[in-house]
């Protein structure tokens, strides 16, 4: 075998040995961001679920101790704005219980677990206004019927 013939296949070795090298390197990278990701997602699984409780023992006051009944009472024209207010609870819910049902992966619900992030980042934007909402209706209400007729 000539000179030639064994630099060109040392050469073809070394090359070999750095694409390997390489390899192995974006190997390592990629897992490492796969575990971040993992411990990321299994995160946001928690706090969704955490966000869920929470939502849902604040909905549940709202309707059923908190403001609804006596806005109502005191102002009875306001009940549609009331009941819209409940529907969007409904309708917040079921968003929230799509995304956890889709992040956890089980494939059974309507949502891709792709489309979970943006869905919930909608239903947090979503209940801001709707908190923003209910906040200026119960002001309204009792700064108006309770604060200002004396």
């Amino acid at each position: 075998m000539s000179m030639a013939v064994v630099e060109e296949y040392r050469e073809v070795a070394n090359r070999a040995r750095e694409e390997h090298e390489m390899l192995q390197a974006c190997t390592r990278r990629l897992l490492q961001t796969l575990e971040e990701a993992e411990r990321a997602h299994h995160a946001l699984v928690e706090e969704t679920d955490s966000f869920r409780t929470a939502l849902l023992e604040h909905t549940r006051f709202e309707e059923e101790g908190g403001f609804m009944k006596p806005v109502v009472e005191l102002r009875p024209t306001l009940s549609p704005k009331v009941e819209k207010l409940r529907e969007e609870h409904r309708a917040h819910r079921k968003i929230l219980d799509d995304v956890l049902t889709a992040l956890r992966g089980s494939g059974l619900g309507p949502m891709e677990s792709s489309k979970a992030p943006a869905a919930l980042r909608s239903l947090i934007e979503a209940l801001i206004r709707h908190e923003e909402e209910e906040n200026s209706l119960v002001l309204g209400v009792f700064c108006d019927d309770v604060g200002t007729k004396d």
